[in-house]
């Protein structure tokens, strides 16, 4: 799972003002031919994503996800196909409103959030419900791995419970048996 860029647009004066860029995948000779499909592809499908709506276009291979805001900025991430869309759309999002919070329309006067596209190249790490599903898988394996020490435990208590009776039928038998004995030197 990969998250290669993530570009905001001005709509209004259709430029891009600012994009945080992963390419480490690439070799020497493909970044900058990469680094223009992402642009280009952010770009076109900015420009055919209406306001307010947010849309996926799966290219060779590589999803867009856009959301055009209504404050006027368009945000588009790229990622490979099997990082969660879901988490994709928190991230523009959370990525947008920052922008949006901090310079508004405008360019950005130094790097913004630099770091972030080293931080959300893991959806586990960044979202709470894929963290919640981890939990509850990791809780759910624990519970059977206890269950079936219970049940193995629960045989065993069988069998131990199944050879006292057996001794105490034994004992029994040599009560009586013992008895029938005694009694037969007691007549003498």
């Amino acid at each position: 799972m990969r998250v290669y860029s993530i570009i905001i647009w001005n709509l209004e004066k259709k430029v891009q003002l600012s994009e945080l860029v992963n390419l480490e995948d690439f070799n020497f000779w493909e970044k900058s031919i990469a680094l223009n499909i992402i642009r280009k592809i952010s770009q076109l499908t900015i420009e055919v994503t209406e306001p307010g709506k947010q849309i996926s276009i799966l290219h060779e291979g590589y999803l867009c996800h856009v959301l055009n805001r209504n404050n006027g900025l368009a945000c588009a991430i790229i990622t490979d196909q099997e990082y969660p869309s879901r988490v994709s759309f928190d991230i523009i999002i959370y990525y947008s409103d920052q922008y949006y919070k901090e310079y508004g329309l405008n360019f950005p006067s130094e790097p913004f959030l630099y770091d972030y596209i080293i931080e959300i190249q893991n959806p586990k790490d960044i979202d709470k419900l894929t963290k919640i599903k981890n939990d509850i898988d990791n809780t759910k394996e624990i519970v059977l791995e206890t269950i079936e020490q219970l049940i193995s435990r629960g045989e065993k208590l069988e069998n131990l419970n199944n050879k006292s009776n057996k001794l105490v039928d034994d004992a029994k038998k040599f009560q009586t048996q013992s008895q029938e004995l005694n009694a037969c030197c007691n007549i003498l």
